[in-house]
Order: C-alpha cells, then structure tokens, then sequence
C-alpha cells in the first residue's frame, strides 16, 4: 500500500501557504522599498557632495559663491547658478522641467521650488534647486526625489530636503534640528530661529498638503540614522 497526500490535504496546504504570503509579503516589500530609497538617497548625496568639492576647485570655498547672479530670484538666476557651480561638475545628468507645477511634478517627481530648474542625475535620481538671495548663511535649497516621477512623492519617504550651507560647507539638513536627537524629531520639537517659532518633526501626516509640516524633519532623521529608514521610522 502507497501512501500520498489526498487532494484536500495538497489544497489546505497551499491554502496555508498563500495566507502566510499574503500576511507576510507586504512587509517584505516595504521593508525593501525603504532600504533602496535609503540608498538611493545616500547615493544622490554623495554625487552631489562630490560636484560641490570639485566645484570649489574653480569657483572657492562655497561661502563665497554668488547666488543673485542675475540680480533676482528668478528662473534666469537659478539657470546662472546651475551652470557656473554645479552642471559643470556632474556626470550624466539630464534636463527635465522647470517650475512648480503638476506638469512638472508629474515628469520629475518632487514639487521643486518656485524658481528652479529640475534635472536627472545618473542614478535617476531627479534634483531641483534654488539659491538663496539675501540669506546669510545659506547658498541653496535642494529637493531630491530618489524614484523620479514614480509615486508617492511623499517628504520623508521618496522626497528628501537638504540646504548648503555657508558655515558647514556641505549639504546639511535645516539648521534648526542642530543638536536634536532623533527621539526629539519623532516626537516634534518647537525651535525659535531669528525670531521664528519652527516645528521640526517626522512623523506621519494627516494629508499630503501637511507633509512640510509634520515630515520636515525626516531628512535630519535619515541622515542620524546612518543613511537607514529604520523600522520605528513614520513610513
């Protein structure tokens, strides 16, 4: 006498298999999606980085860049800027829009600043840019979105910030989160700066149109969790 699994054995077996999948494969596909764009992010920044030291080959130290080239905050002026201090020293990019609208957002992926021109790196990560005229201490603002025109366009999760800064000669994320802990960020803090009372945290957003409210703080987060979207991160 042979003995084999019957028919509603073979099914109640796969059936348990599949249920496991379906609770488990969610999980596991955003646990990796949180990973690539961890890296992806890591990565833009050292490009980045990398073009801004080999700009201030040519051009000196980034305390002495001129950001009114043109003499307004225009799309005129950021043009200038982009190609004296930092086209010329990135590898591969590509052009993708200008401005602050869906088109542009639909094509690139992250609502840039007003005033910006949007461009490809290499490694498909779109960038947009603006000098800060008038600001004595900061040289641009730098929006990146790791996965380009793909979804969800969310800050904190494909939408990164960071700003140059005269004083620490590097992409840094906003001043204001100078010496918070990360706890102190999941939670939210208030802050005074130049007389301004600022809310820095990461935590989830009640809708899309609060997530520079509630999510400004996630790239300061990001990068104290060693370039790591870590599992008590507000996905």
């Amino acid at each position: 006498m042979k003995k084999a699994f019957t028919l509603a054995e073979v099914l109640i077996t796969l059936g348990i298999i599949g249920i496991v999948a379906a609770m488990t494969m969610p999980t596991l596909i955003e646990k990796h999606r949180k990973h690539e764009y961890a890296i992806r992010a890591k990565e833009a920044y050292s490009i980045m980085s990398q073009a801004i030291k080999l700009s201030e080959v040519e051009n000196g130290d980034v305390k002495y860049w001129e950001t009114n080239l043109s003499g307004s905050h225009s799309f005129k002026n950021t043009d200038m800027f982009y190609k004296k201090y930092i086209l010329p020293y990135l590898k591969g990019y590509k052009y993708c829009a200008s401005g602050k609208s869906e088109d542009t957002k639909k094509k690139c992926g992250l609502a840039p600043l007003t005033a910006s021109h949007t461009y490809f790196l290499n490694n498909g990560v779109a960038i947009a840019l603006q000098p800060m005229i008038g600001s004595s201490d900061t040289i641009f603002n730098l929006s990146m979105d790791v996965n380009g025109p793909l979804g969800p366009n969310k800050l904190g999760n494909d939408h990164f910030q960071f700003y140059l800064y005269k004083k620490y000669g590097k992409l840094a994320q906003i001043r204001e989160t100078s010496g918070f802990t990360g706890n102190e960020i999941l939670q939210g803090k208030e802050v005074v700066i130049d007389g301004t009372l600022h809310y820095v945290s990461c935590k989830k957003s009640k809708s899309d149109d609060d997530d520079y409210y509630y999510r400004h703080g996630c790239t300061a987060l990001l990068i104290m969790d060693g370039w790591e979207l870590k599992d008590d991160y507000p996905w």
